[in-house]
């Protein structure tokens, strides 16, 4: 592996999923007495964090805590993290100082995070929604699976978004929300106009949505539990069936080209390289996976500690780790960051 590509960045929502792994797939609160909280508030659930991986040596060399960290993205050497739980983006300086929060009432169970011209996208699972965002927390633009076909749970409950409602407190079960969106990417379309496709996780779809009208359309089905949808250096896209423990590659044309399986346990997120190697998030298995395309098998793997629940990962460039990683434990605000 090249020298730019010797550091991963990893994001793991909780740092404690034995201890409260019924919880998390009810997406309910723990009972009380196995609920405790630490000196700073949080509950011990919401206790994440963020790590770098060596990959030539494989040993973890950094970490911080998080409450409940997500999907993230690097902006102008901000580093903006979404967390799940906590219904707001963190914001970081490139060293690593704590800025006040990216927030909006629209914010519940935050998945992916992801540039625009504008300002950011994030998916927004708890109201089903994609929210355009500036980076002052302005929303820009907002499309509503519920407003679009999307308005029934699992279950078969309505589901109603209000846009005036602040959703950031509101306890919002996987299982009550009507698509559970997760994964978001802007597209050029065919006639060079804006798009975004979007990973529906219950339905196992990828839709194409205008970025003017909001009219969308199926552009993939039959996927179980997607995640992870990534644009790729050829024009194609890399995405995860999590619940069918596949790692999928598509054409620019969303036809599959290929498929990776093996003793995978909840793939939740993949780097797929060229035509040479994928790097898989294996969440419940607790490992990254480097997978060799040309001999179809995996070449090493990476483990972290159980409790660790994965979520996204991003090589990272040797400076910034260099600027990190001997730092002390920075002194990280659980709650709203300082002014």
């Amino acid at each position: 592996m090249d020298s730019g590509r010797d550091f991963l960045l990893a994001s793991f929502v909780t740092s404690t999923w034995g201890q409260w792994e019924h919880s998390w797939h009810q997406r309910t609160p723990m009972a009380a007495a196995r609920r405790p909280e630490r000196t700073d508030g949080l509950p011990i659930e919401r206790h994440g964090l963020l790590a770098v991986l060596d990959l030539s040596d494989g040993k973890w060399i950094w970490q911080m805590p998080l409450d409940s960290p997500a999907g993230f993205v690097f902006v102008d050497d901000f580093l903006l993290v979404a967390s799940q739980q906590g219904s707001r983006v963190h914001s970081f300086s490139p060293n690593l100082t704590q800025r006040l929060p990216i927030s909006h009432p629209l914010m519940n169970d935050l998945h992916s995070v992801s540039r625009t011209e504008r300002g950011i996208l994030i998916t927004s699972s708890g109201t089903d929604a994609l929210l355009e965002l500036s980076l002052a927390g302005q929303l820009i633009w907002g499309w509503f699976a519920t407003e679009h076909g999307y308005c029934l749970d699992p279950a078969g409950r309505r589901r109603r978004i209000a846009r005036s409602r602040d959703y950031r407190d509101v306890l919002i079960r996987t299982g009550d929300q009507a698509t559970h969106c997760n994964s978001a990417t802007t597209v050029t379309g065919s006639d060079n106009t804006p798009r975004i496709l979007l990973l529906l996780f219950h339905q196992g779809e990828v839709v194409e949505i205008e970025y003017a009208t909001g009219k969308h359309r199926v552009v993939l089905d039959g996927l179980i539990n997607p995640h992870s949808l990534r644009h790729l250096g050829d024009g194609g896209w890399c995405l995860t069936s999590s619940g069918a423990n596949a790692i999928i590659k598509l054409s620019p044309n969303y036809w599959i080209e290929s498929i990776i399986e093996a003793d995978f346990d909840w793939p939740q997120d993949a780097l797929w390289i060229e035509d040479r190697e994928v790097i898989i998030a294996d969440a419940n298995n607790s490992r990254i996976v480097r997978w060799d395309l040309l001999a179809s098998a995996p070449s090493d793997e990476y483990v972290f500690d159980s409790d660790w629940k994965i979520y996204q990962i991003e090589f990272v460039n040797r400076n910034w780790v260099d600027l990190v990683k001997d730092r002390p434990e920075p002194l990280v605000d659980f709650g709203v960051a300082d002014e």
